[in-house]
């Protein structure tokens, strides 16, 4: 066999577009995820709203249709691609901007941002509060933060799966770090001609830090951000999240919103 190392453009590509497109209900997912941001933040037609780790651009392209305006930064060229040209398709207006979010620079230009998907936590603390600070300065006065995590205290199952995809298949393994709160994995993905895509190395010493409620708290309150709810996950009715009464299907998701001070 012949083996390939992927850089994070491939495996990006790979999970956001290949591997999402076999998910079961996975448009519904996502007009259920707009119709719960648009509620909770309150967003109307003619808002600004700025979504960082837009992916393949599901999300922007359905506010969009609903008369909201969209950038979508996205740091994965592959997935800017493939959104542009959707959109297109789609006749719908987005603007998408291939950048690390850790470098937006805007002032007071959004009413919204937004950070789904578990995007959130893939830089260390520090770089994770710089950016929190970033999205502050994007805001409006009053403007609002939604952002899902990871429960940290409950995060789902870690191990090794394998699954059939696109006529090929995916070999990988996960492992939690309780005391840390961090997640990291290792995949290799043999496609239809024999060939072993692996992550490249740099990729392999990759983790995703999931936060507690209070922890991102703090982290808001440091940001110059106000907390003001969490949620059990997308719920179509938004529930409030209380770990006691966390409904089972979502207990392992929690929907964050916050807002900067007038």
């Amino acid at each position: 066999m012949k083996l390939i190392e992927r850089d994070w453009n491939w495996w990006a590509y790979f999970w956001r577009i290949i591997h999402r497109q076999t998910i079961k209900g996975i448009d519904k997912w996502d007009r259920n995820v707009v119709k719960f941001i648009i509620k909770v933040l309150d967003c109307k037609r003619g808002d600004k709203i700025l979504d960082l780790g837009s992916g393949s651009g599901e999300h922007t392209r359905l506010f969009a249709k609903k008369g909201i305006k969209c950038i979508g930064v996205e740091i994965a060229p592959s997935l800017v691609s493939h959104a542009r040209k959707k959109a297109k398709k789609e006749n719908v207006k987005v603007k998408y901007i291939i950048q690390d979010m850790r470098n937006i620079d805007y002032e007071e230009e959004f009413d919204y941002c937004i950070i789904i998907s578990g995007t959130f936590g893939f830089f260390s603390d520090y770089q994770n509060l710089r950016l929190l600070n970033k999205i502050r300065k994007a805001l409006k006065s009053e403007g609002k933060l939604l952002v899902d995590i990871k429960n940290a205290k409950n995060p789902g199952k870690s191990g090794k799966i394998w699954m059939q995809i696109n006529n090929g298949y995916l070999l990988g393994e996960s492992k939690y770090d309780s005391l840390k709160y961090c997640e990291s994995g290792e995949y290799i993905f043999i496609d239809k001609t024999g060939k072993l895509n692996v992550m490249k190395k740099d990729l392999k010493m990759e983790s995703q830090r999931f936060y507690t409620i209070s922890e991102i708290k703090q982290k808001l309150h440091k940001a110059g951000l106000k907390f003001l709810n969490a949620y059990c996950g997308y719920k179509l009715i938004p529930k409030k999240y209380a770990p006691k009464k966390y409904t089972p299907l979502y207990k392992h998701n929690i929907t964050i919103t916050a807002q900067k001070p007038r």
